[in-house]
């Protein structure tokens, strides 16, 4: 694995308290409305806490690249539906992703079909594209470490490097109370330029929604020049369904290689 990959550079991770910027530093509220990004006196949380409940509850459970996650993206807030392309996309999407790093593995389910594939899985040197709808799984030999693969795809969301420390709060989340704990990813990292062409070169702001009683994690928002993503956390754990990266006995396996040759 790449010593310059998120999940390699995130086991030294050292989360920055820029508390020089914090007199003129301001960051925006869910209202639109700037803030300090100091926490008042009366906060939930304390700086210390905030960064170390994002280490618990966030970095740690992916810094060593085993993990598995369902999350729950609105597409709509990033301006791409099915007028755009042929496909049939929806408004969100529920996408499951496993990470195993050791083994040199990924599963990405988008949720929908995309090209005429809705599963990607890169496992014993090859990728797969599969299409469950048509019970077939196209492959080619890789040698891409994972990790970079993912960040290809997953965007700025899961970067865990280089991150800022702005502010903590208590705000509702998807209907319940939570823990929101802002960070700054510098632009030098290009971090969204996978999710939206036209956020390419801006500062991120991320926002980490933890539950308050549970305080595991919930939600993320990235905001990026005039854009704006919303990602339900609905499952985050260390944990991999043994058979997760299997492809099914009842589907076609059929080389791209030998296919773009005839």
């Amino acid at each position: 694995m790449s010593e310059n990959s998120p999940v390699s550079r995130a086991s030294s991770t050292v989360l920055e308290d820029n508390s020089s910027e914090k007199s003129t530093g301001e960051s925006k509220t869910e209202s639109g409305k700037d803030e300090s990004s100091e926490i008042s006196e009366d906060s939930v949380i304390s700086d210390t806490d905030a960064k170390k409940l994002t280490e618990k509850s966030f970095i740690n459970m992916v810094k060593d690249g085993t993990y598995y996650l369902k999350m729950t993206v609105d597409l709509s807030s990033l301006g791409v539906n099915s007028t755009d392309t042929d496909e049939d996309i929806p408004e969100s999407i529920t996408m499951t992703t496993a990470m195993d790093a050791k083994n040199q593995r990924i599963y990405m389910d988008f949720g929908y079909s995309l090209g005429g594939f809705n599963k990607i899985i890169i496992a014993n040197g090859k990728q797969w594209m599969i299409s469950d709808e048509n019970k077939i799984a196209y492959y080619m030999t890789t040698t891409t470490a994972v990790d970079s693969q993912l960040e290809s795809i997953t965007g700025s969301a899961f970067e865990t490097d280089n991150l800022k420390y702005l502010s903590a709060d208590e705000k509702e989340f998807n209907g319940k109370p939570s823990i929101a704990v802002v960070y700054n990813v510098p632009s030098n990292i290009n971090a969204t330029s996978d999710l939206s062409a036209s956020t390419s070169g801006f500062d991120t702001e991320q926002t980490y929604y933890f539950d308050k009683e549970t305080e595991a994690l919930v939600g993320i928002k990235v905001d990026a020049g005039s854009t704006s993503q919303t990602i339900v956390i609905d499952e985050l754990k260390s944990t991999i369904p043994s058979d997760l990266f299997d492809i099914p006995s009842d589907y076609t396996q059929q080389s791209l290689a030998a296919n773009n040759s005839n």
